[in-house]
């Protein structure tokens, strides 16, 4: 519900402070469900230019990276159990890298609970790509060619991490990974990898993110990405409360 509540109201911000509908959808897409990989997902769909992809990309990771420290701080002051920490980190926070630093900050249980959360959350991203192809494909620019987009649109659709990921998933419940290598198993070995990979991915996104391009479009994205980030993690929050999670 917060991914679907999300995404459909930055959709609607976006068009009320006239930004333009892709470079809105894919700062929507980037704070509602995994940050940089739903913008990269969602651009060949939409046909978004590389300036849109860069600047949505500069948004998410600017204040995905902030969450990384301002998340553990409220935490803090909020005095949340780690698990329930982990859990609001796990649905607000944009990318899955940031997820992860901004948990393991504030404790192993917070992070791995974090993680787990982030991911299913990311498994959303699927059907979520796949109403954008069917959706975009009735937009008043494609309609002389509507139909004949719809087929190849889909096939992008579908993000082979996503399989990946469930794959994955599938194998290590079945105890694939349950093995022991050199006196470690496993299991243990690749998620050191994958935590050591992620932060070489989020240092590559650094380097390669560029503010040029955010001074031709002016401050309306940072706005968007703003609000869309503070609303996400007080409705978050709000329900975790309500739950009593």
């Amino acid at each position: 519900m917060l991914v679907a509540a999300t995404l459909a109201a930055m959709v609607a911000a976006a068009r009320l402070v006239g930004l333009e509908p892709r470079l809105g959808l894919l700062v929507a897409v980037g704070t509602a469900i995994c940050g940089n990989t739903a913008i990269l997902a969602t651009a060949p769909i939409i046909g978004a230019r590389d300036r849109d992809v860069s600047i949505a990309v500069a948004t998410i990771t600017l204040f995905g990276t902030a969450a990384v420290f301002v998340y553990p701080l409220a935490g803090a002051a909020l005095g949340l159990e780690p698990h329930v920490f982990g859990t609001w980190a796990g649905t607000a926070v944009n990318d899955t890298s940031q997820v992860v630093a901004a948990g393991f900050a504030y404790g192993e249980e917070a992070g791995q609970t974090a993680t787990v959360v982030k991911l299913t959350r990311n498994t959303l991203l699927a059907p979520v790509l796949l109403v954008i192809a069917l959706w975009w494909s009735r937009e008043p620019a494609d309609a002389a060619d509507g139909a004949a987009r719809v087929v190849p649109r889909l096939r992008q659709a579908l993000p082979l991490f996503v399989l990946g990921f469930l794959g994955m998933a599938l194998l290590n419940t079945l105890g694939a990974f349950d093995v022991v290598l050199g006196g470690v198993e496993l299991a243990e070995l690749l998620a050191a990898t994958g935590r050591f990979l992620v932060l070489i991915a989020l240092a590559a996104v650094g380097l390669s993110t560029h503010v040029g391009p955010m001074r031709e479009v002016g401050p309306r994205p940072l706005y968007l990405g703003l609000v869309g980030g503070v609303c996400l993690a007080l409705a978050s929050l709000g329900a975790l409360t309500l739950l009593g999670i």
